[in-house]
């Protein structure tokens, strides 16, 4: 005979007591701690902390979106540069163009972040 006194009671698989919803069941709202009334959900026409969003949004506010780009285009700048060692010009003129491309989006991305971090 297994004793009970010691043992653990399961709630709802993963030890806690919120229940877990089954994905089909419509959303439940967040509740603010020690409050009975739901949070507000955020208005769409609300400005953001920093002044508002651009007109690229998160990726402006973001510092990763100008950095990622940036990262893109030395890789295109790699990849420019073996094609033309290769001897294949058509190729390596092509993405020539796609790093300058790139290049000029993510310096244009970080201008408008300190921009927007300036504010």
């Amino acid at each position: 005979m297994a004793r009970r006194g010691n043992a653990v009671k399961k709630r709802n698989g993963y030890g806690s007591s919120v229940p877990v919803g089954g994905g089909a069941a419509r959303p439940v709202r967040a509740v603010r701690p020690g409050r009975r009334t739901p949070v507000p959900a955020a208005r769409a026409d609300a400005p953001a902390a920093r002044g508002g969003a651009s007109a690229l949004g998160a990726v402006v506010m973001s510092p990763w979106g100008w950095r990622i780009m940036a990262v893109f285009a030395l890789l295109a700048v790699g990849l420019c540069m073996t094609f033309f060692l290769d001897g294949r010009t058509a190729f390596g003129g092509l993405w020539a163009l796609i790093s300058l491309a790139w290049s000029a989006f993510a310096w244009k991305l970080w201008r408008m972040h300190l921009d927007w971090d300036t504010r």
